[in-house]
C-alpha cells in the first residue's frame, strides 16, 4: 500500500549528518556575517561604535538613512516575491510545513539585513544567522528524501545553529527551538538540535575567542534572599515591559504600512528616525552587544533617568527599523531593553538596600524581559547563564524568568512569535496532541493506492471488482476522474444472485455521496469527519468542485500521526479485529512492519505452508488462513507448517510494505484488504 509521505525518519543516522552539516555551515556563515557587519560599522562610524563614538549631528542623521536606502534597494529586487526571513517566519514554516526558502532570495535578504545593522539599524544579527542555518536546512530537506516531520526538525536545527552562533549558547539555542519553535521535548527531536547547535558553536569559536559573550569583569553572585525576592519583583515588572515592547513592534508595522510611499522611502524614513534618536542616544543603534556591555560593565556609572530613557528609545528605534521594512531579529534588541530596565531597577534597589548590584540586575533583567517576551523561561535563564559563564546568578535568574513568563501569559497569551502566527490565522494555543494534528497535512499521510470504477460500468463489472479486491467500498468516478461518490458492498449484495439485473444497472445507479478530504487540509480538519463509526476512510480529491480522486486517508493514518508525533514512534499502525462484533484493538509492530490481507495465488494452492518458504523467498509470515464456504461465510484458522492452503483462500501476512508489494507483483495479485 503506497503512502504519500515517505523519507528518512528522525531516528535515522542521516539526520545527525544533516544536523551537523547545518551546524557547520550555519557557524561558518554566521561568523562571516558577524565579522562583515563589525568591519563595515567600524569603517563607517569608527572603532567602538556606536557606544564609544560620538558623531556630528549630520552624520547621525545621514549614516542610518543612507544605510536604510541601500538596504531597501537591495531588498527591492525580490520584494514582490519575498520569502520568509528570520526566526518568526521560520517558525511559521515549521508550524505549517508549507513553503520553502529560496537560496538566492535568502542571500539578498541577508545582505540587506547586514547593511541595516552596520549602518545603525536597531535589529539583531540572530535573524540573519538563523536564516543561514534555515536555508541550508531547506536545501537538505529537499535534496535528501526526508519525511515531513524530519524536514521540520531540520528547520529547527537551522534556527538552533543561528542562535548558537549569535550568542555562543548551544544549550539555550537547542532549548529555544524545543520550547518556542517546535513545542516538543521528545528525545529524537532534541538529539539533532543539540548536534546542530554544538557544531555551530564550535565553528564560531574557531574564529572568535572562547570567552563568554559577556565577561563583566567581576564575580557575579546574588544569593541574599531580599535581593533574590527583588529579582522576582523585577520579573513581574518585565511582563509589563514585554507588553510595551511587543505592542510597539506591531504599532511600528501598522504606522509605516500606512505611508503611501515605496519600500525604499519608508526604510529611509525609518533610518532617519533612528538617526535622530542617535544624536542623543547612540546606544540605540545596531545589534546591541556593545550597548549591553556598556550598561552592565563594571566601570559603568549610569543615571536612573538615562536607563529609563534608553529603555524607551531603544523600543522606538527597533519599532522604526523593523516597521519600515528592514530585516533582522528583535531578540537582541529585547535583551538591550531588559539590560537597561534591570539596571534602572537596580538603582532603586541599591538606594533602599545599599550596595552596587547594577551588573547583576542588568543581566537578570535581560532574562526576565526575554522570558516575558518569548514565553520561554527555560531558554531565558540558560541563555544568560551561557552568555556570562557564571553560575552565581542562577537562583535569581530562575525566579525572574519564570515569574516574568507566567505574568506575561496572564496579561496576554501571545508571545512576540505566536502573535504573528495568530494574526495570520494559525491556531497557536493547541495542546501537544492537537498541535500534532494541526501541523500534519493530508498530503503528508494520504495513501495513493485507491480502487475506483467508472460511473458507466455495468453492475456485473462492479460485482466482479468487489470479488477481486475484497473491499467494502469502491469509489465511482466520471470520465475526467472526478469523484461522484462510492458504491458500498452491502448496497449491492442483494444483486449477487439476481443475474438478470447485472447488465441493466450501472455503477452510478448504486452510488451514494461521501465526505471527502483535500490535500491542503490538516489532519485536524478531517479528524471530525471520522466521528461516524462506520467511516474508516475518506477519499482525497484535488482541484475545484467535486475534485479529481487522488487517494485516501484512513482512520488508522490519524492514529499513526499521533503515534509518530507524540510518542515518537511508528507503532500503533495496525488494528486487529477480534470476534464477530468487529471491535478491535491496536497492536504495536516493529518499525516498517504491517499486516495485510492477500489472496492466495492459484500457483501456490493445495500446497503445504512449509513448502512455500514464504519467509525465505519474500520475508512474509502467514498468521491466519481465511476460507469461504458456499454461502460466502468466512472461516479463519491459524496455520502451522503442515497446513495445506486451499484454492480461493486469503492469507493474513506480516511483513513490510515493499515485501508485500513484491509478493503481489510476483503473482499479479490485486490490492489487499486493509483491516483484517
Amino acid at each position: 500500500m503506497q503512502q504519500a509521505s515517505a523519507g528518512l525518519p528522525l531516528h535515522s543516522p542521516w539526520m545527525y549528518v544533516q544536523a551537523a552539516t547545518i551546524g557547520l555551515f550555519g557557524g561558518l556563515l554566521g561568523a562571516a556575517f558577524r565579522k562583515g557587519t563589525d568591519w563595515l560599522m567600524a569603517a563607517v562610524m569608527g572603532a567602538g561604535a556606536p557606544v564609544d563614538v560620538r558623531l556630528e549631528w549630520w552624520q547621525s542623521l545621514l549614516i542610518p538613512t543612507v544605510g536604510a536606502v541601500l538596504a531597501g534597494l537591495v531588498l527591492k529586487s525580490i520584494r514582490s516575491e519575498q520569502g520568509p526571513f528570520g526566526i518568526g517566519e521560520i517558525i511559521e514554516l515549521c508550524r505549517t510545513r508549507t513553503g520553502k526558502i529560496q537560496p538566492g532570495r535568502s542571500i539578498v535578504q541577508i545582505v540587506s539585513s547586514g547593511l541595516s545593522i552596520a549602518s545603525g539599524g536597531s535589529i539583531g544579527r540572530e535573524g540573519a544567522n538563523s536564516q543561514f542555518g534555515a536555508t541550508i536546512a531547506s536545501l537538505l530537506g529537499h535534496w535528501v528524501p526526508n519525511s515531513p516531520r524530519s524536514r521540520t526538525v531540520l528547520l529547527g536545527c537551522g534556527i538552533a545553529a543561528g542562535m548558537a552562533s549569535a550568542y555562543k549558547a548551544p544549550i539555550a539555542a537547542a532549548i529555544f527551538v524545543m520550547e518556542v519553535v517546535l513545542g516538543n521535548f521528545a528525545m529524537d527531536v532534541l538529539a539533532p538540535l543539540v548536534v546542530a547547535s554544538v557544531v555551530s558553536t564550535l565553528t564560531m569559536l574557531a574564529f572568535f575567542d572562547r570567552s563568554p559573550l559577556y565577561s563583566m569583569g567581576k564575580d557575579l553572585e546574588l544569593t541574599a534572599w531580599p535581593l533574590v525576592l527583588s529579582a522576582g519583583l523585577l520579573g513581574l515588572s518585565c511582563s509589563l515591559g514585554s507588553m510595551f515592547f511587543r505592542k510597539s513592534m506591531a504599532l511600528g508595522k501598522r504606522a509605516f504600512a500606512r505611508i503611501p510611499a515605496p519600500l525604499v522611502v519608508r526604510m529611509a524614513l525609518g533610518g532617519l528616525l533612528v538617526g535622530t534618536i542617535g544624536i542623543w542616544f547612540p546606544e540605540v543603534w545596531g545589534n546591541g552587544q556593545n550597548t549591553i556591555e556598556a550598561i552592565a560593565g563594571a566601570t559603568a556609572d549610569p543615571a536612573l533617568m538615562t536607563m529609563v530613557a534608553l529603555c524607551f528609545w531603544k523600543v522606538v528605534a527597533t519599532a522604526a527599523t523593523q516597521g519600515s521594512g528592514a530585516l533582522g531579529g528583535v531578540f537582541t534588541p529585547n535583551l538591550v531593553v531588559g539590560a537597561a530596565f534591570g539596571a534602572a531597577f537596580s538603582l532603586i534597589v541599591d538606594y533602599v538596600a545599599g550596595g552596587d548590584h547594577r551588573t547583576e540586575f542588568a543581566l537578570i533583567g535581560m532574562a526576565g524581559m526575554c522570558a516575558a517576551t518569548t514565553h520561554a523561561p527555560i531558554t531565558a535563564m540558560l541563555l544568560i547563564f551561557e552568555m556570562t559563564g557564571d553560575y552565581g546568578l542562577i537562583l535569581p535568574l530562575m525566579l525572574c524568568s519564570i515569574l516574568g513568563s507566567i505574568s506575561a501569559r496572564l496579561i496576554d497569551p501571545d508571545s512576540v512569535y505566536t502573535a504573528r502566527l495568530r494574526a495570520r490565522g494559525h491556531k497557536v494555543d493547541a495542546g501537544f496532541e492537537e498541535l500534532a494534528l494541526q501541523t500534519n497535512y493530508v498530503r503528508d499521510v494520504m495513501r495513493l493506492g485507491v480502487a475506483s470504477v467508472r460511473d458507466t460500468v455495468p453492475l456485473d463489472q462492479v460485482l466482479d471488482t468487489f470479488k477481486a479486491t475484497r473491499l467494502d467500498a469502491l469509489y465511482v468516478v466520471d470520465d475526467k476522474g472526478e469523484l461522484l461518490g462510492q458504491v458500498q458492498l452491502h448496497d449491492v449484495k442483494q444483486f449477487l444472485n439476481e443475474g438478470e439485473l447485472g447488465p441493466v444497472l450501472i455503477a452510478s445507479d448504486c452510488t451514494r455521496s461521501t465526505p471527502v478530504a483535500r490535500p491542503d487540509e490538516t489532519v485536524a480538519d478531517v479528524v471530525r469527519r471520522f466521528e461516524k463509526i462506520e467511516l474508516d476512510e475518506l477519499p482525497v480529491v484535488r482541484g475545484e468542485g467535486a475534485g479529481v480522486l487522488a487517494g485516501r486517508i484512513t482512520r488508522r493514518d490519524v492514529v499513526a500521526v499521533l503515534s509518530e508525533e507524540v510518542l515518537g514512534s511508528q507503532a500503533l499502525r495496525t488494528r486487529v479485529r477480534t470476534g464477530q462484533s468487529g471491535e478491535g484493538r491496536r497492536i504495536e509492530l516493529p518499525d516498517g512492519a504491517t499486516l495485510s490481507r492477500v489472496p492466495l495465488p492459484d500457483a501456490l494452492a493445495d500446497r503445504s505452508l512449509a513448502s512455500l518458504e514464504l519467509p525465505a523467498n519474500f520475508g512474509l509470515h502467514v498468521l491466519v488462513v481465511i476460507e469461504r464456504d458456499g454461502l460466502g461465510h468466512e472461516k479463519r484458522s491459524i496455520p502451522d507448517a503442515t497446513t495445506v492452503l486451499p484454492e480461493g483462500a486469503d492469507l493474513i501476512v506480516l511483513g513490510t510494505e515493499p515485501q508485500i508489494e513484491r509478493f503481489r507483483g510476483r503473482f499479479g495479485l490485486p490490492g489487499a484488504k486493509e483491516n483484517p
